[in-house]
């Protein structure tokens, strides 16, 4: 049984919070997190009742931050503006390296709420999304139009986070979330989210195909988070994927990836991909790019 509120308690989740925004909370441990607080487990285990229960103070700190943020976009007339305006003010405070640490910390929220559903984490990601959706839908009615700009938002800094992880170049989460929304209009461009977060993305894009009337889809990205590797979820993006081409007119769809990433390369074949001509022992297919 948790001790009720107090200063004391107040202090020292304050700086466990500093603490939990710098190291993640997935693989707190209380031992070095009471040694950085200034306290000790058996005090912290007395203010929050459990492991468990410091978690959920601490996700829940994290949810007064977020919705600190939506309540300044409400202040300065969120309902009066359409929505790419409200979205682009978003994304300015999202995408400030000061506030990375705390974005990270909500990720991790996000997929520890999804993959363990009964623990601390549970709700998380369903109440942070529905926080989010709900201040959009001050700026739009349309349900799919505000569900799409929380994903562009959101997917700008998987790409943006794909991109650094790899040590490739990145022009910026910003950029990116200006650039889908570009591409987007284009309708020759899709992109598919996976998990609250969202987690994960594939990106396709079409063109007319040569050799027959359909269309061919190209695999252009496919990113899953790290905290969220491991558990299905790039293999229902290209499930997803493949369906979405299918259903677009697709009949081919190629992608590229490199001969290191053994774990894409299995999840590629094992859903029937080949980088072998015309027949399983064909000549191996070689992916070349230059810049121009």
């Amino acid at each position: 049984m948790p001790a009720s509120a107090s200063p004391r308690r107040d202090e020292l989740l304050e700086r466990a919070y500093r603490y939990a925004l710098e190291h993640g909370v997935a693989d707190l441990s209380l031992r070095p997190l009471a040694a950085a607080v200034g306290s000790s487990p058996r005090v912290l285990l007395f203010l929050f009742g459990s492991k468990a229960g410091l978690v959920q103070a601490l996700l829940a700190r994290a949810r007064q931050d977020e919705l600190a943020l939506l309540d300044r976009a409400r202040a300065t007339g969120a309902g009066q503006r359409d929505l790419a305006t409200v979205a682009s003010e978003l994304w300015d405070w999202l995408a400030a390296e000061e506030h990375r640490s705390l974005l990270k910390l909500w990720v991790e929220g996000y997929a520890r709420s999804l993959i363990d559903s009964d623990g601390p984490w549970a709700g998380f990601a369903t109440a942070t999304v529905s926080d989010w959706l709900d201040l959009l839908g001050e700026a739009t009615g349309d349900i799919a139009e505000r569900t799409l700009m929380l994903g562009v938002l959101r997917g700008g800094r998987l790409l943006h986070d794909f991109n650094t992880e790899y040590d490739d170049p990145t022009p910026g989460p910003d950029r990116l979330a200006e650039r889908m929304r570009e591409l987007l209009a284009g309708h020759d461009t899709a992109v598919l989210l996976g998990g609250d977060g969202p987690h994960g993305l594939a990106v396709l894009r079409f063109r007319p195909a040569i050799w027959s009337q359909a269309l061919e889809c190209y695999l252009a990205e496919l990113y899953v988070a790290p905290a969220r590797r491991g558990h299905g979820l790039g293999r229902a993006l290209m499930n997803a994927a493949m369906a979405l081409a299918r259903q677009e007119g697709a009949d081919y769809m190629d992608l590229g990836t490199s001969e290191a990433d053994v774990v894409a390369r299995g999840l590629y074949e094992s859903l029937g991909f080949s980088n072998r001509e015309g027949k399983p022992d064909g000549p191996v297919n070689y992916f070349y790019e230059r810049e121009l």
